[in-house]
């Protein structure tokens, strides 16, 4: 089964905050970078750029697609080259990953569909990834101090 061909990663969780802030999670660097990478680089405009140093040594790069505050944003992903050839399995535009902000009754629903994957492995693993860094994201737009990331790697 081709990467187009295979059934995407999707999470959905609750978060204690209206969706217009959390929207300022996804887009503002600053507050991105509270719960998501060592640093974090967006321009929020349609063919903006997305980078992401998330740990040492592994950087996202992707393209905005679709910027709809506070309800939707769409981008490519993928890893910049590192040698690696399981991370190198994901380059820069090969997929991508869309983000719908629902109003709830405690604040937002916020579901992630992440599709274009190439195998089974790269699904598990950016599921794993996404259910880290999605709790950190509704901890810190709840207002809340996510902490130092467990995962980052020292330099």
């Amino acid at each position: 089964m081709g990467a187009a061909e295979r059934a995407p990663v999707v999470r959905e969780l609750e978060i204690a905050a209206r969706p217009e802030t959390v929207w300022g999670f996804l887009v503002d660097a600053d507050k991105a970078a509270r719960w998501w990478g060592v640093t974090v680089e967006i321009d929020p405009r349609v063919g903006g750029l997305l980078r992401v140093l998330v740990t040492s040594g592994r950087t996202a790069l992707g393209e905005l697609l679709e910027v709809d505050p506070p309800r939707r944003l769409v981008y490519t992903w993928g890893w910049e080259p590192t040698g690696d050839p399981v991370v190198d399995q994901v380059p820069p535009g090969s997929s991508t990953v869309e983000l719908d902000l629902v109003p709830s009754a405690g604040g937002t629903l916020l579901r992630m569909v992440h599709s274009g994957l190439p195998t089974v492995e790269q699904e598990e693993a950016h599921a794993m990834g996404w259910l880290h860094y999605l709790g950190r994201l509704a901890v810190a737009a709840a207002g809340g101090d996510p902490g130092p990331d467990p995962w980052r790697r020292s330099e």
